[in-house]
């Protein structure tokens, strides 16, 4: 009777601590990114849900997974991975004679802190359709 109580109790105590390792496998940092316009008040939508009017912050959920201990130059760490993929931001005009414009962002460069700032310039025109030249007649 005795052993198959601590038998029973050991895999309690074992299913606890594969909730507790499965419930760490995933976790979510967030960076900002800071949207503006010139003039301001842009309509800024991201992945396109509004989000706000520029100046505005942006808050960039960055997943990552658990893969292990691992091992580098700088020693032992923990090992996560991140999710990575693009952000689709889109400047929406608010004053006549502006133009919609669209940037895309590498979330691998937000992770790393190397993108804080996106601007906007909404007095820029779309570039016209594609010109051919011939360089041999003049």
């Amino acid at each position: 009777m005795r052993t198959s109580l601590a038998l029973r109790s050991g895999g309690r105590l074992f299913g606890c601590f594969l909730l507790l390792v499965s419930a760490s496998c995933y976790r979510q940092v967030v960076r900002q990114v800071f949207v503006t316009s010139e003039p301001s008040g842009a309509k800024i939508e991201v992945d396109g849900e509004y989000v706000g009017d520029a100046p505005v912050t942006v808050s960039v959920p960055i997943k990552c997974t658990w893969v292990g201990v691992a091992y580098s130059s700088d020693g032992w760490g923990l090992g996560w991975e991140e999710k990575l993929r693009t952000i689709h931001l889109r400047a929406l005009p608010t004053i006549s004679g502006q133009y919609t414009q669209f940037k895309d962002l590498d979330v691998e460069k937000i992770f790393q802190k190397d993108l804080t700032r996106v601007y906007f310039d909404m007095r820029l025109e779309p570039v016209p359709n594609r010109y051919e030249y011939d360089i041999h007649n003049r």
